[in-house]
C-alpha cells in the first residue's frame, strides 16, 4: 500500500532543503516544442550532437512508479522538479531520476506490471534517446532540443501523454516528480522502486503457491512429457523465471 502522505511530506521537506525546485501544471506546456509519438524516430544521436546526459551507464536513472487508489490524491498533469532546470545544467551527465504517481480504477496486478514496463521513452520523443544498459538506462538529449529550450516539464508531459494514450482505461491521473543531482531524493526514489519490486516478487510467490496447491506431490515416477500435471508444472517454472528476472537488479545492486 502506498503511503501518499509520507511521500508528500518527503517532497515538501526536500523543497525546503533544496531551494532549487519548480512546480508546473499543464497550461505551462508548449505543445509545439516536441515531436511525440510511439517510436517516432530512430533515436540516433551522434556523439557530437549530444547536448546533455541525464544519468549514465555507471549511474542509471532512478525510476519508481506507484499506484495510488485515491484519484483525488494525485495532482493530474502536475510536474515537480527538485534540482536545477535543464537550462542551468552544464556538465555532460547528471544524477537523475523520477517518481510517477498515478491512479486508476480496478487496476489488476497484470495492468500495473504492464504500466511499469512502459516507463521507457523508447524512441518516442524526437531528440531524446533513452540508452539502455541491462535493466538500467539514461537519457541523451540533443543539442537542437537544448537550443529550442526544452525543460523537464516538456519531458514530463510527454511521458504522461504516452502513458495515457497507451493505457486510456487503466490510468485516470498522473503526476511526476523529477530529481536532478539531489542524492537524498534519488535515494528515496530508489527505495520506493526496491519496495515495489519486492511487492511484485511476493505477488509472484503467492501465485506460485496457489498453482502448486493444484498439483499433487510429484514422485518423479512419470516422464514429464506424459505427466497429467505437465501444464501446471510449466506454469510454475515460467513464473519462477519471471520472478528471478525481476529479482536480479536488486541482487546486482547489492553485489
Amino acid at each position: 500500500m502506498v503511503d501518499i502522505q509520507e511521500i508528500r511530506t518527503f517532497i515538501e521537506e526536500q523543497k525546503l532543503r533544496c531551494r532549487a525546485y519548480a512546480v508546473c501544471d499543464e497550461y505551462d506546456r508548449d505543445p509545439s516544442l516536441l515531436n511525440i509519438g510511439n517510436r517516432i524516430w530512430d533515436g540516433i544521436i551522434l556523439e557530437e550532437d549530444i547536448g546533455i546526459e541525464l544519468g549514465s551507464k555507471k549511474n542509471p536513472i532512478a525510476k519508481a512508479i506507484l499506484h495510488v487508489e485515491d484519484t483525488s490524491a494525485v495532482h493530474d498533469n502536475r510536474i515537480t522538479l527538485i534540482g536545477q532546470k535543464i537550462s542551468f545544467l552544464r556538465r555532460a551527465d547528471h544524477s537523475f531520476g523520477f517518481l510517477i504517481l498515478f491512479s486508476g480504477k480496478s487496476l489488476s496486478d497484470s495492468d500495473f506490471r504492464k504500466i511499469q514496463r512502459n516507463m521507457f521513452l523508447s524512441n518516442s520523443i524526437e531528440g531524446i534517446f533513452e540508452k539502455r544498459y541491462g535493466r538500467g538506462s539514461w537519457y541523451q538529449i540533443s543539442r537542437s532540443l537544448l537550443k529550442k529550450g526544452i525543460n523537464f516539464s516538456h519531458i514530463g508531459f510527454a511521458l504522461m501523454k504516452l502513458l495515457k494514450e497507451k493505457f486510456p482505461h487503466e490510468i485516470d491521473a498522473i503526476e511526476i516528480i523529477f530529481a536532478v543531482d539531489d542524492e537524498k531524493t534519488l535515494d528515496y526514489i530508489q527505495q520506493l522502486q526496491d519496495m515495489t519490486i519486492a511487492t511484485v516478487i511476493k505477488q509472484f510467490q503467492n501465485k506460485i503457491k496457489e498453482i502448486q496447491k493444484r498439483r499433487p506431490d510429484c514422485d518423479l515416477t512419470n516422464e514429464c512429457n506424459v505427466c497429467d500435471n505437465q501444464e501446471i508444472c510449466d506454469q510454475i517454472r515460467d513464473m519462477i523465471v519471471k520472478r528471478n528476472k525481476m529479482r536480479r537488479p536488486t541482487n546486482e545492486k547489492q553485489n
